[in-house]
């Protein structure tokens, strides 16, 4: 149990040091920079189909999308026990409200790399970034959602659009929310066991 517990803490409790809040137009140019770096290191990108790159390295990974050899879009992740944490994303602002948008590249990752995606909380949570979300569930991308702080008792896979406009109401208490992405209702059902689990260790500490 412990050992559980502690990979379900390393991947969806762990909150990491980056400022999400820098701005699309900031994090492009810091993603640009470390994805250059590595590669003059000589470690060689892997190429996917439509100028989509990837470098898998042993605790970060990094895709982006490029256009006529400039990154265009790009995010940085860190792998976890049970997921892949996305810690930054960027965007160039001449591509702003136009393709590629951030969640084409999360459904590339989802059908790459074939685990659940978490994101840490941030401007995604506005009603503005609702609209990504909706795009994902059309597209076929189960979504969960949880309270950092009580991730047991809230932990909700959203079966509707509706379920998540209703959710979305409810106000600015949503700072404390991750997002999780999962493939397929497999992903989901995985998802349940682990925060079942937590669920349990919640309720054994609310008797003592």
């Amino acid at each position: 149990m412990d050992y559980l517990m502690e990979k379900f803490e390393k991947t969806f409790l762990t909150e990491f040091p980056i400022n999400l809040g820098i701005g699309y137009e900031n994090a492009i140019q810091i993603l640009r920079n470390n994805i250059t770096e590595i590669i003059g290191l000589g470690i060689e990108p892997i190429q996917l189909p439509n100028g989509i790159f990837k470098i898998d390295l042993l605790d970060i990974m990094y895709y982006w999308i490029a256009t006529q050899n400039e990154i265009v879009l790009a995010a940085e992740l860190e792998k976890t026990p049970l997921a892949l944490v996305i810690r930054l994303v960027g965007k160039d602002v001449q591509y702003a409200n136009r393709t590629p948008y951030a969640y084409e590249l999360y459904e590339i990752i989802l059908n790459d790399m074939h685990r659940d995606l978490r994101l840490l909380s941030d401007q995604s949570l506005t009603e503005k970034g609702f609209k990504t979300w909706e795009k994902l569930f059309d597209m076929g991308v189960k979504i969960s959602i949880y309270d950092l702080s009580k991730p047991g008792k809230t932990f909700t896979p959203f079966k509707s659009k509706e379920e998540m406009k209703e959710f979305f109401q409810k106000g600015a208490q949503y700072k404390n929310y991750q997002f999780v992405l999962s493939e397929s209702k497999e992903g989901i059902a995985n998802l349940i066991g682990q925060f079942g689990i937590k669920r349990y260790q919640e309720l054994m500490q609310e008797k003592i």
